[in-house]
């Protein structure tokens, strides 16, 4: 007779099921970590190639820098600074457009090159503009792959203007803006106690360019409104002059900033800011910063409203000598990297009060008009 050979018995298919899903249960947090820190990587990676093309087109275009008014935004401005109509080039959609100018540099074309300025309708380039949009929202070069967020457009709705990703990336305005008026520049901060002595976007007027952000981990434009609304959710500036005045989509005045209509919209800190319960804001920050986040330490001063947030979010910033560091949403709004060297600081800023416990010196704490602080 043959023998039969024993099998599994019930209990025994469930002990090694109950093995499988634990197992599973521990690995996949770990997998999903993994995942996650290699997004990171690839985001600062495309950083840091974004930086080196900024560096070059500057090196070949005697030093002046892309995604300014006064660069490669100029023709957006019209024939001249007496405000003409702004018209759509070809390359740079907005005034502020820094990725397509640099991706048509770095020899990728996209839809709107090719056109005629003189054979186009209104029509035809507001549809060119928006698919222009739609081929950097698809180049992942120019994207963050933690970035997955939807954005509504401003100032309004219309057309091809409809939710697109959120732009993933801002260069600041500290440096690709002149002292003019805006929308021809970030304005003469004087009155506000900064001094950027006639600053022009030229790669030697940056100063030391290891302590400078060229490009950064952002959300244009998101606030943290009040819990339960859309006040807070990021949207994108479509305008080609007016309305996108102090930054448009691709650029913002730093991360130091907490008032104004043209503060910060780039990483918007207020619920950290705020003694109010947590649960009452949107956090933004989470937007901006997307690779993770690190215990936060009260006694730090990290927060005004005692720690309640619990946690400081991590981004991705490069500099201009193309390194780029991970930093904490607090550590990112230190004024001294987004300021180019020599600016002269004369009175207290109007910072986050995180950022003027952190960085009171740079930050203008004490500062006068006679002994000012100095940015190296």
């Amino acid at each position: 007779m043959k023998q039969r050979r024993p099998g599994f018995t019930l209990i025994e298919l469930l002990i090694v099921i109950a093995i499988i899903a634990l197992l599973i249960s521990i690995l996949l947090p770990s997998l999903g970590a993994a995942r996650r820190v290699a997004r990171g990587l690839v985001c600062a990676n495309n950083q840091r190639q974004i930086a080196v093309g900024t560096v070059a087109y500057a090196e070949q275009n005697k030093e002046w820098l892309l995604g300014s008014p006064m660069t490669t935004g100029w023709a957006a401005m019209g024939s001249s600074k007496s405000g003409s109509t702004a018209q759509f080039n070809g390359t740079a959609i907005q005034i502020w457009d820094w990725t397509g100018p640099l991706l048509s540099f770095l020899g990728q074309q996209g839809p709107g090159e090719s056109i005629s300025i003189t054979d186009r309708s209104e029509g035809a380039t507001e549809q060119l503009r928006s698919d222009r949009l739609d081929f950097y929202l698809r180049t992942p070069a120019m994207n963050c792959p933690e970035n997955n967020f939807e954005a509504q457009p401003y100032p309004r709705a219309g057309g091809p203007w409809q939710v697109k990703r959120m732009p993933s990336f801002c260069m600041s305005t500290g440096f690709v803006a002149t002292e003019d008026a805006a929308p021809f520049g970030a304005g003469d901060r004087k009155g506000e106690g900064i001094d950027r002595r006639g600053y022009l976007p030229r790669l030697s007027s940056l100063g030391t360019a290891s302590m400078k952000v060229l490009v950064f981990d952002s959300h244009r434009f998101a606030e943290a409104g009040a819990a339960g609304t859309q006040s807070g959710s990021p949207t994108y500036n479509y305008d080609m002059q007016t309305d996108a005045k102090y930054g448009g989509s691709f650029a913002d005045v730093g991360a130091w900033w907490y008032t104004g209509a043209d503060g910060t919209k780039a990483l918007h800190r207020k619920a950290t800011e705020s003694g109010a319960p947590w649960a009452r804001y949107v956090d933004a920050r989470f937007w901006a910063f997307r690779h993770g986040n690190k215990r936060m330490d009260p006694s730090s001063g990290a927060a005004s409203g005692g720690g309640a947030a619990g946690v400081q979010c991590m981004g991705n910033v490069a500099f201009y000598d193309g390194h780029v560091s991970k930093m904490d949403d607090n550590a990112a709004t230190n004024p001294m990297i987004w300021f180019p060297t020599g600016t002269k600081i004369s009175r207290p800023l109007s910072t986050w009060t995180s950022t003027k416990k952190t960085f009171a010196d740079q930050s203008g704490v004490g500062a006068t008009a006679d002994n000012p602080y100095v940015v190296p």
